[in-house]
């Protein structure tokens, strides 16, 4: 995994907290599945995408996940195809806010502006 200098998002970090995110995902995303009813999940900072997983117990079964180059791909809870890496290559401020702008690998490349916390600096 190319991990990042200096970056808490570690093979370590994601091993650690896996089992503790799988709980809570399964205590939180029956309620989300009752209370919205996805036909689809997009999760941008997805890790490995347990919570994906569990919307795919679920039964919602489009489920997107996005987040850095450095978690590794072998690693993936749901299908590697439905995992797409970003890189966060700068910053930009309008309105009093800060933004990353951030390119991710999807089927049609695009970039997008999103809030600084959903790309590690």
């Amino acid at each position: 995994m190319p991990e990042r200098k200096g970056s808490p998002y570690t093979d370590a970090f994601y091993r650690d907290h896996l089992e503790v995110s799988r709980r809570s995902a399964r205590a939180i995303v029956p309620l989300i599945v009752r209370l919205v009813q996805p036909r689809s999940v997009v999760d941008v900072g997805c890790g490995l995408g347990t919570w994906l997983a569990v919307f795919q117990e679920q039964g919602v079964t489009d489920v997107s996940g996005i987040d850095g180059e450095w978690v590794d791909q072998s690693g993936l809870i749901i299908p590697e195809d439905r995992s797409w890496p970003s890189t966060c290559d700068g910053r930009s401020s309008s309105g009093g806010g800060s933004t990353w702008r951030c390119r991710w690998k999807w089927p049609n490349t695009f970039p997008v502006n999103v809030p600084r916390s959903s790309c590690v600096p």
